[in-house]
């Protein structure tokens, strides 16, 4: 995570002094702007739901910047990924929201989440077989928490469940996450107070290990305005293929 700078670039003569620079009239060197204090959210009991705001037609819109080392070296990329609310559904357990996830306006993923009075929890996501093939959703077995409510500081969720796996298809997977408390981040908005919440992921297949490991940033009424995944495989003879991704919120709607 990096911490935003202001930097003052003055326009015209620049006075390099140990008494600093006069202006006419008066003396006295040149005070630059202090950063804009950012006020700590707070998250009433039952209030939680406003962490991600469930109706048709909201959207996110980040800056992604990705990277994966592998023995041959190292790449990176830089997309805008979108999320994008196309279906709400309300059950006895809460509204069920549809999100399609969009990379550089490409229909990539598409997440069916639940949100009800004991957090948000994840009910499916999608595979596609070939590059040519459709997204196929694959439900989660049980539902995977994505974060709990009450968001109480260090709450930890533990699950075993069956579902869709990095780079392995469908398969069980073990499951931890845990609420961090409330933090100042930076986003390409500029920064926000808000919630963190990390869920590591971990599976055996075939030889192969996986760790996943994934932060969001939440703030009230706005929805994810920050989110960090870093997914390491480990191969039967050692070798690692890492990738990490970290989204920024650009814009969101409402």
């Amino acid at each position: 995570m990096t911490t935003r700078t202001l930097t003052a670039i003055a326009m015209g003569t620049v006075c390099l002094s140990l008494t600093g620079c006069s202006g006419p009239g008066k003396g006295g060197g040149y005070t630059p702007k202090p950063e804009e204090k950012v006020v700590p959210i707070t998250i009433a009991e039952g209030q939680e739901a406003d962490l991600f705001p469930a109706k048709v037609g909201n959207t996110w819109v980040y800056e992604d910047d990705s990277s994966q080392a592998t023995a041959q070296g190292q790449r990176s990329a830089k997309t805008e990924v979108t999320f994008k609310i196309t279906g709400v559904v309300d059950t006895a357990d809460g509204k069920e929201v549809t999100v399609n996830v969009l990379a550089d306006g490409k229909l990539s993923d598409r997440m069916k989440w639940r949100i009800g009075s004991n957090g948000i929890y994840e009910l499916s996501g999608t595979l596609r077989e070939t590059a040519a093939s459709p997204l196929k959703d694959v439900k989660f077995e049980p539902p995977v928490p994505v974060l709990p409510f009450p968001t109480k500081d260090r709450t930890q969720i533990d699950v075993a469940a069956t579902g869709v796996r990095p780079a392995a298809g469908v398969g069980p997977f073990k499951s931890k996450v845990t609420v961090d408390g409330i933090q100042e981040v930076d986003t390409a908005m500029g920064r926000f107070s808000a919630l963190s919440s990390t869920s590591v992921s971990t599976y055996q297949n075939k030889g192969i290990k996986c760790q996943t490991s994934s932060t969001a940033y939440w703030a009230p009424k706005v929805g994810i305005v920050r989110y960090v995944q870093d997914i390491v495989l480990t191969n039967a003879d050692g070798k690692t293929i890492s990738s990490n991704s970290v989204l920024r919120l650009k814009s969101h709607q409402p």
